[in-house]
């Protein structure tokens, strides 16, 4: 028959182990969630949509701005999508990138421009975006 002598030093090593292997897990699950969304579409489509919308925000009246959405048209291929992937509504202000079949990521710009057309080059991959 074997004895305990100190109970509360077994007791405590088991708490530290507990404490350890917990934050070893979150620490994984944290890990993660930050490389999911970095490469995913969701991350994607959010960095895009503020890089335009910051980029919409700086154009005057009566500019033409070209931007490269390769990146995008390689998650287009990759899922097979043929919709419009960017999504201008230049009454409401707002910037839909859309690269899934979700529902996409919305930016809210803040120019004051009513009007202006988008057009996508498909052969250099580009936006074109005149007002």
């Amino acid at each position: 028959m074997v004895f305990i002598k100190n109970k509360k030093a077994n007791e405590t090593i088991t708490e530290q182990v507990i404490f350890i292997v917990l934050n070893l897990m979150i620490f994984a699950a944290l890990l993660f969630f930050v490389y999911r969304t970095s490469s995913s579409e969701a991350g994607i489509e959010e960095n895009y949509a503020k890089k335009i919308g910051l980029a919409i925000d700086s154009l005057k009246p009566g500019t033409e701005m070209n931007i490269s959405i390769s990146e995008i048209y390689n998650f287009l291929e990759k899922n097979k999508i043929d919709d419009q992937p960017i999504l201008l509504d230049y009454p409401n202000n707002l910037l839909t990138v859309k690269i899934s079949s979700k529902t996409g990521y919305t930016f809210h710009y803040f120019s004051e421009l009513k009007e202006g057309s988008v057009t996508i080059d498909k052969t250099n991959k580009l936006l074109i975006i005149k007002t």
